[in-house]
């Protein structure tokens, strides 16, 4: 497969992903030396570093790296896949906390969205099992040590 395919495969996941969102770089230079920094301590090459305003589209508070990853095309359909979803998930809560060296924002920034977006923080393990992409919020923070 040339570029130009995947180019346009992802270009594709983009807009299926994020619609009509628009992406434009971060502005920030401290926020993006520190990107630039973490991606490098974890061997990751990056070319661009962009933001999205999701503000009109929804009122939740969420963060995410969009890519072109074999994950990420999956569709939630089935309790299997739910399954794998939230195994990733707590991998890449172990491997920002590798890198972090400490669980201190990622806990803050899991408050923060469980605050923002009024969070079940007991959902029914039956529902979680079925239904759930990510591990509930309180099994994350309990995973990670979060105190208070």
């Amino acid at each position: 497969m040339g570029r130009g395919p995947a180019l346009r495969l992802r270009r594709r996941f983009i807009e299926q992903k994020h619609g009509s969102n628009t992406f434009t770089p971060v502005e920030d230079p401290e926020l993006r030396r520190r990107i630039l920094d973490m991606a490098e301590h974890a061997g990751i090459r990056v070319r661009r570093i962009d933001q999205m305003d999701a503000s009109r589209r929804t009122r939740h508070t969420n963060t995410y790296f969009a890519g072109l990853l074999l994950q990420s095309l999956a569709v939630f359909a089935s309790p299997a896949a739910a399954a794998v979803s939230r195994r990733f998930e707590r991998e890449a809560d172990r491997f920002a906390l590798s890198l972090a060296g400490t669980s201190e924002g990622l806990c803050r920034a899991l408050k923060k969205m469980a605050r923002d977006n009024l969070t079940n923080l007991f959902p029914h393990p039956p529902y979680v099992a079925l239904h759930h992409s990510h591990p509930p919020n309180l099994d994350r923070l309990e995973r990670l040590a979060c105190t208070s």
